[in-house]
Protein backbone atom coordinates (compact mmCIF):
# COMPACT_ATOMS: atom_id res chain seq x y z
CA UNK A 1 0.00 0.00 0.00
CA UNK A 2 1.58 3.58 -1.23
CA UNK A 3 1.53 6.03 1.92
CA UNK A 4 2.38 9.28 2.18
CA UNK A 5 5.56 9.91 4.50
CA UNK A 6 6.64 12.97 6.38
CA UNK A 7 10.09 13.50 9.03
CA UNK A 8 10.20 16.95 10.72
CA UNK A 9 12.47 18.57 13.35
CA UNK A 10 10.87 20.80 15.58
CA UNK A 11 14.04 22.85 18.12
CA UNK A 12 12.54 23.07 21.74
CA UNK A 13 13.33 26.16 24.36
CA UNK A 14 15.91 23.31 26.20
CA UNK A 15 18.07 23.21 22.75
CA UNK A 16 16.84 19.23 22.51
CA UNK A 17 15.30 18.89 19.61
CA UNK A 18 11.79 16.55 18.55
CA UNK A 19 12.11 15.06 15.49
CA UNK A 20 9.57 12.09 13.73
CA UNK A 21 9.13 9.50 11.04
CA UNK A 22 5.68 8.97 9.91
CA UNK A 23 3.56 7.68 7.44
CA UNK A 24 -0.33 7.32 6.59
CA UNK A 25 -2.33 4.60 5.37
CA UNK A 26 -3.34 5.94 1.83
CA UNK A 27 -1.79 7.77 -0.82
CA UNK A 28 -2.80 11.09 -2.49
CA UNK A 29 -4.67 14.05 -1.98
CA UNK A 30 -6.12 12.35 1.53
CA UNK A 31 -2.78 11.02 2.54
CA UNK A 32 -1.03 14.65 2.14
CA UNK A 33 -3.88 16.18 4.20
CA UNK A 34 -4.15 13.77 6.82
CA UNK A 35 -0.10 14.31 6.94
CA UNK A 36 -0.77 17.97 7.43
CA UNK A 37 -3.14 17.55 10.16
CA UNK A 38 -0.79 15.05 11.87
CA UNK A 39 2.77 17.90 11.32
CA UNK A 40 0.57 20.76 12.76
CA UNK A 41 -0.94 18.72 15.46
CA UNK A 42 2.27 17.34 17.00
CA UNK A 43 3.66 21.15 16.90
CA UNK A 44 1.38 22.72 18.34
CA UNK A 45 1.39 20.12 21.21
CA UNK A 46 4.86 19.81 21.35
CA UNK A 47 4.24 22.96 23.10
CA UNK A 48 2.56 22.31 25.38
CA UNK A 49 3.16 18.21 26.16
CA UNK A 50 7.13 17.55 26.86
CA UNK A 51 6.88 13.69 27.35
CA UNK A 52 7.25 12.18 24.28
CA UNK A 53 4.84 9.70 25.12
CA UNK A 54 1.96 12.00 26.20
CA UNK A 55 2.30 13.91 23.29
CA UNK A 56 1.48 10.90 21.31
CA UNK A 57 -1.43 10.19 23.72
CA UNK A 58 -2.63 13.88 22.73
CA UNK A 59 -1.81 13.14 19.15
CA UNK A 60 -4.20 10.21 18.81
CA UNK A 61 -6.85 11.48 20.57
CA UNK A 62 -7.48 14.21 17.80
CA UNK A 63 -6.18 12.45 14.81
CA UNK A 64 -9.17 9.63 15.70
CA UNK A 65 -11.41 12.19 16.11
CA UNK A 66 -10.42 13.44 12.67
CA UNK A 67 -9.76 9.61 10.58
CA UNK A 68 -11.26 6.92 12.23
CA UNK A 69 -14.52 6.52 10.52
CA UNK A 70 -12.56 6.83 7.03
CA UNK A 71 -10.39 3.95 8.50
CA UNK A 72 -7.30 5.69 7.67
CA UNK A 73 -4.34 5.27 10.51
CA UNK A 74 -0.90 6.47 11.00
CA UNK A 75 2.80 5.10 11.85
CA UNK A 76 4.70 6.92 14.04
CA UNK A 77 8.47 6.77 15.85
CA UNK A 78 8.92 10.18 17.40
CA UNK A 79 12.15 11.16 18.86
CA UNK A 80 13.27 13.79 21.86
CA UNK A 81 17.19 14.62 21.48
CA UNK A 82 19.89 16.45 23.67
CA UNK A 83 22.95 17.12 21.38
CA UNK A 84 25.29 18.11 24.29
CA UNK A 85 24.31 14.97 26.44
CA UNK A 86 23.42 12.42 23.72
CA UNK A 87 20.10 12.06 25.94
CA UNK A 88 17.70 10.49 24.05
CA UNK A 89 13.52 9.84 25.03
CA UNK A 90 11.55 8.30 22.18
CA UNK A 91 7.78 7.02 21.46
CA UNK A 92 6.13 4.40 19.12
CA UNK A 93 2.93 4.26 17.51
CA UNK A 94 3.24 1.10 15.21
CA UNK A 95 6.14 1.66 13.67
CA UNK A 96 9.28 0.28 12.88
CA UNK A 97 11.87 0.21 15.76
CA UNK A 98 14.61 2.49 15.17
CA UNK A 99 18.04 1.08 13.93
CA UNK A 100 21.22 1.53 16.60
CA UNK A 101 24.12 1.75 15.09
CA UNK A 102 27.18 1.41 16.97
CA UNK A 103 30.56 0.43 16.34
CA UNK A 104 30.71 -3.00 14.43
CA UNK A 105 27.05 -2.99 14.03
CA UNK A 106 23.75 -2.91 15.07
CA UNK A 107 22.95 -1.81 18.64
CA UNK A 108 20.71 -3.58 21.08
CA UNK A 109 18.37 -0.76 20.99
CA UNK A 110 15.81 -0.33 23.76
CA UNK A 111 12.00 -1.64 22.57
CA UNK A 112 9.15 0.35 22.83
CA UNK A 113 5.11 -0.26 22.35
CA UNK A 114 2.18 1.05 21.16
CA UNK A 115 -0.27 1.12 18.40
CA UNK A 116 -0.61 2.86 15.47
CA UNK A 117 -2.40 6.32 15.81
CA UNK A 118 -6.03 6.82 14.93
CA UNK A 119 -6.94 3.41 15.63
CA UNK A 120 -8.70 3.92 19.01
CA UNK A 121 -8.88 6.33 21.77
CA UNK A 122 -7.39 6.65 24.81
CA UNK A 123 -4.40 4.80 24.35
CA UNK A 124 -1.20 4.38 26.44
CA UNK A 125 2.19 5.06 24.89
CA UNK A 126 5.43 3.92 26.43
CA UNK A 127 8.05 6.31 26.51
CA UNK A 128 12.25 5.00 26.36
CA UNK A 129 15.12 6.74 27.08
CA UNK A 130 19.15 5.94 26.03
CA UNK A 131 22.06 8.01 25.16
CA UNK A 132 24.29 7.92 22.16
CA UNK A 133 27.49 8.34 22.24
CA UNK A 134 30.26 9.92 20.44
CA UNK A 135 30.41 8.28 16.73
CA UNK A 136 26.73 6.09 17.04
CA UNK A 137 23.42 6.81 15.00
CA UNK A 138 19.53 6.37 15.52
CA UNK A 139 18.45 5.73 11.76
CA UNK A 140 14.57 6.12 11.60
CA UNK A 141 13.38 4.63 8.53
CA UNK A 142 9.67 4.10 6.86
CA UNK A 143 8.87 0.55 5.07
CA UNK A 144 9.63 2.69 1.47
CA UNK A 145 13.61 2.16 2.56
CA UNK A 146 12.53 -2.40 2.52
CA UNK A 147 10.09 -2.42 0.32
CA UNK A 148 12.05 -0.56 -2.14
CA UNK A 149 11.69 -3.26 -5.53
CA UNK A 150 14.16 -3.32 -8.31
CA UNK A 151 13.71 -4.29 -11.92
CA UNK A 152 13.00 -7.98 -10.73
CA UNK A 153 9.87 -6.79 -8.36
CA UNK A 154 12.53 -7.97 -5.58
CA UNK A 155 12.32 -6.09 -2.28
CA UNK A 156 15.37 -4.57 -0.85
CA UNK A 157 14.65 -5.93 2.31
CA UNK A 158 15.66 -5.40 6.09
CA UNK A 159 18.55 -7.64 5.29
CA UNK A 160 20.04 -5.50 2.67
CA UNK A 161 19.67 -2.71 4.54
CA UNK A 162 21.51 -4.06 7.79
CA UNK A 163 24.25 -5.85 5.37
CA UNK A 164 24.75 -2.51 4.24
CA UNK A 165 25.18 -0.26 6.78
CA UNK A 166 27.73 -2.82 8.36
CA UNK A 167 29.80 -2.71 5.73
CA UNK A 168 29.94 1.15 5.30
CA UNK A 169 31.82 3.45 7.20
CA UNK A 170 29.74 6.55 9.25
CA UNK A 171 28.41 8.15 10.46
CA UNK A 172 26.50 9.20 8.57
CA UNK A 173 25.13 6.65 6.96
CA UNK A 174 21.75 7.21 6.06
CA UNK A 175 22.74 9.15 2.47
CA UNK A 176 24.88 6.20 1.96
CA UNK A 177 21.81 4.09 1.89
CA UNK A 178 19.48 5.93 0.20
CA UNK A 179 22.54 6.13 -2.58
CA UNK A 180 22.48 2.36 -2.69
CA UNK A 181 18.86 1.82 -2.77
CA UNK A 182 18.42 3.92 -5.47
CA UNK A 183 21.57 1.96 -7.83
CA UNK A 184 19.63 -1.20 -6.46
CA UNK A 185 17.00 -0.37 -7.63
CA UNK A 186 17.63 0.97 -10.90
CA UNK A 187 15.17 1.81 -13.97
CA UNK A 188 12.04 -0.01 -11.60
CA UNK A 189 9.66 2.76 -10.59
CA UNK A 190 9.80 3.68 -7.07
CA UNK A 191 6.53 1.96 -5.75
CA UNK A 192 6.38 4.23 -2.12
CA UNK A 193 7.62 7.29 -0.43
CA UNK A 194 11.27 6.33 1.18
CA UNK A 195 12.32 8.44 4.16
CA UNK A 196 15.16 8.06 6.51
CA UNK A 197 16.21 10.15 9.09
CA UNK A 198 19.49 9.87 11.02
CA UNK A 199 20.66 11.16 14.09
CA UNK A 200 24.03 11.13 14.98
CA UNK A 201 26.62 12.19 17.51
CA UNK A 202 30.02 13.97 16.51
Amino acid sequence: MAKNACSPIIPLPDESLLVYVADVSDKGVPAALIMAALSAKIRSEARIQTEVDRLLESVNNSLHRLISEEGFFATIVIVRYWPKSGKMQFSIGGHFQPLWIVEGGIGDFPQAKGISLGITPDIHYEKKETFLSPGESILLYTDGVIEAENERNELYGYDRMVGHIENSKGPPWGEGLTNEIGKWRGNAKANDDLTLLEIWRD
